[in-house]
Protein backbone atom coordinates (compact mmCIF):
# COMPACT_ATOMS: atom_id res chain seq x y z
CA UNK A 1 0.00 0.00 0.00
CA UNK A 2 1.40 3.39 -0.84
CA UNK A 3 2.21 6.20 1.89
CA UNK A 4 -0.85 8.58 1.98
CA UNK A 5 0.45 12.16 1.66
CA UNK A 6 -1.78 14.70 4.02
CA UNK A 7 -4.04 16.54 0.61
CA UNK A 8 -4.03 12.78 -0.80
CA UNK A 9 -5.93 11.40 2.70
CA UNK A 10 -7.79 14.90 2.64
CA UNK A 11 -9.31 14.40 -1.22
CA UNK A 12 -9.66 10.57 -0.57
CA UNK A 13 -11.95 10.80 2.52
CA UNK A 14 -14.13 13.52 0.83
CA UNK A 15 -14.48 11.73 -2.09
CA UNK A 16 -15.59 8.60 -0.33
CA UNK A 17 -17.72 10.68 1.61
CA UNK A 18 -19.73 11.72 -1.49
CA UNK A 19 -19.72 8.35 -2.58
CA UNK A 20 -21.72 7.09 0.77
CA UNK A 21 -20.74 5.47 4.13
CA UNK A 22 -19.42 2.43 3.16
CA UNK A 23 -17.41 4.21 0.84
CA UNK A 24 -16.11 6.70 3.59
CA UNK A 25 -15.30 3.43 6.34
CA UNK A 26 -13.16 1.84 3.45
CA UNK A 27 -10.96 5.06 3.11
CA UNK A 28 -10.86 5.50 6.59
CA UNK A 29 -10.21 1.75 7.55
CA UNK A 30 -7.18 2.14 4.60
CA UNK A 31 -5.79 5.09 5.92
CA UNK A 32 -5.84 3.90 9.43
CA UNK A 33 -4.15 0.88 8.33
CA UNK A 34 -1.46 2.60 6.30
CA UNK A 35 -0.57 5.12 9.16
CA UNK A 36 -1.11 2.72 12.21
CA UNK A 37 -0.76 -0.14 10.98
CA UNK A 38 -2.37 -3.62 11.61
CA UNK A 39 -1.29 -4.22 15.14
CA UNK A 40 -2.56 -0.98 16.57
CA UNK A 41 -6.28 -1.43 14.90
CA UNK A 42 -5.82 -4.92 16.57
CA UNK A 43 -5.88 -3.16 19.99
CA UNK A 44 -8.71 -1.20 18.67
CA UNK A 45 -11.02 -4.22 19.13
CA UNK A 46 -10.43 -4.11 22.87
CA UNK A 47 -10.60 -0.28 23.27
CA UNK A 48 -14.10 -0.51 21.26
CA UNK A 49 -15.23 -2.76 24.51
CA UNK A 50 -14.23 -0.17 26.78
CA UNK A 51 -14.90 2.90 24.77
CA UNK A 52 -17.77 5.12 26.45
CA UNK A 53 -21.36 4.41 25.19
CA UNK A 54 -21.38 7.83 23.49
CA UNK A 55 -19.06 6.74 20.66
CA UNK A 56 -19.82 2.88 20.60
CA UNK A 57 -21.31 3.45 16.80
CA UNK A 58 -18.35 4.94 15.90
CA UNK A 59 -15.89 3.44 13.92
CA UNK A 60 -12.25 3.87 15.25
CA UNK A 61 -11.45 6.60 12.89
CA UNK A 62 -14.77 8.25 13.67
CA UNK A 63 -13.84 8.30 17.48
CA UNK A 64 -10.26 9.35 16.69
CA UNK A 65 -11.62 12.53 14.69
CA UNK A 66 -14.13 13.26 17.96
CA UNK A 67 -11.63 12.74 20.41
CA UNK A 68 -9.11 15.51 17.88
CA UNK A 69 -12.09 17.53 18.15
CA UNK A 70 -12.36 17.68 21.78
CA UNK A 71 -8.28 18.03 21.75
CA UNK A 72 -8.69 20.74 19.57
CA UNK A 73 -11.49 22.48 21.45
CA UNK A 74 -10.40 22.21 25.42
CA UNK A 75 -6.56 23.49 23.78
CA UNK A 76 -7.67 26.27 22.05
CA UNK A 77 -6.05 25.85 19.16
CA UNK A 78 -7.51 26.91 15.88
CA UNK A 79 -4.81 25.54 13.11
CA UNK A 80 -5.42 21.95 11.87
CA UNK A 81 -3.14 20.25 13.88
CA UNK A 82 -5.43 17.52 15.36
CA UNK A 83 -7.01 17.17 12.17
CA UNK A 84 -7.12 13.94 11.05
CA UNK A 85 -7.75 14.65 7.41
CA UNK A 86 -4.64 16.81 7.42
CA UNK A 87 -2.06 16.57 10.11
CA UNK A 88 1.21 14.76 9.83
CA UNK A 89 1.56 11.38 10.09
CA UNK A 90 3.54 11.46 13.68
CA UNK A 91 0.42 13.70 15.16
CA UNK A 92 -2.30 10.90 13.27
CA UNK A 93 -0.56 8.26 15.35
CA UNK A 94 -0.11 10.62 18.90
CA UNK A 95 -3.70 10.83 18.46
CA UNK A 96 -5.11 7.60 17.71
CA UNK A 97 -2.78 6.10 20.59
CA UNK A 98 -3.76 8.50 23.23
CA UNK A 99 -8.09 7.99 22.11
CA UNK A 100 -6.85 4.32 22.40
CA UNK A 101 -5.62 4.83 25.86
CA UNK A 102 -8.74 7.33 27.35
CA UNK A 103 -11.28 4.51 25.63
CA UNK A 104 -9.47 2.14 27.78
CA UNK A 105 -10.58 4.01 31.04
CA UNK A 106 -14.57 4.10 29.66
CA UNK A 107 -14.19 8.24 30.52
CA UNK A 108 -15.96 10.25 27.48
CA UNK A 109 -13.61 12.53 25.29
CA UNK A 110 -15.51 15.49 26.69
CA UNK A 111 -14.88 14.98 30.60
CA UNK A 112 -11.09 13.36 29.52
CA UNK A 113 -10.34 15.72 27.57
CA UNK A 114 -11.43 18.93 29.52
CA UNK A 115 -9.75 17.61 32.96
CA UNK A 116 -7.00 16.52 31.59
CA UNK A 117 -6.49 20.17 29.50
CA UNK A 118 -7.14 21.38 33.03
CA UNK A 119 -4.94 19.58 34.91
CA UNK A 120 -2.20 20.46 32.65
CA UNK A 121 -2.59 23.95 32.57
CA UNK A 122 -2.58 24.43 36.29
CA UNK A 123 0.83 22.41 36.21
CA UNK A 124 2.22 25.32 33.78
CA UNK A 125 2.46 23.51 30.30
CA UNK A 126 1.29 25.72 27.60
CA UNK A 127 1.96 23.25 24.76
CA UNK A 128 -0.20 20.47 25.28
CA UNK A 129 0.33 17.17 23.04
CA UNK A 130 -1.92 14.12 22.91
CA UNK A 131 0.73 12.05 24.57
CA UNK A 132 0.56 14.40 27.89
CA UNK A 133 -3.31 14.01 28.00
CA UNK A 134 -2.68 10.02 28.66
CA UNK A 135 0.97 10.29 30.98
CA UNK A 136 0.45 8.42 34.01
CA UNK A 137 -0.18 11.13 36.82
CA UNK A 138 -2.68 13.13 34.03
CA UNK A 139 -4.36 9.79 33.77
CA UNK A 140 -4.56 9.02 37.01
CA UNK A 141 -5.97 12.44 38.34
CA UNK A 142 -8.85 12.51 35.82
CA UNK A 143 -9.72 8.54 36.55
CA UNK A 144 -9.90 9.85 40.40
CA UNK A 145 -11.76 13.40 39.16
CA UNK A 146 -14.73 10.67 37.78
CA UNK A 147 -14.98 8.84 40.22
CA UNK A 148 -15.56 11.35 43.06
CA UNK A 149 -18.18 12.84 40.07
CA UNK A 150 -20.20 9.60 39.92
Amino acid sequence: MHKHNNIDRSTRLFAAQREGRDALHAAQSSISETIMGGEQLVADKACEIHRASTYSEMTAFEATTEFANMLQRYIGTTDRRFDLRVCDASMFRAIWKARQMVDMTGINYRDYVQRAVTYLRHCGKKRITPAMLVSADVQLHVMELDLVSR
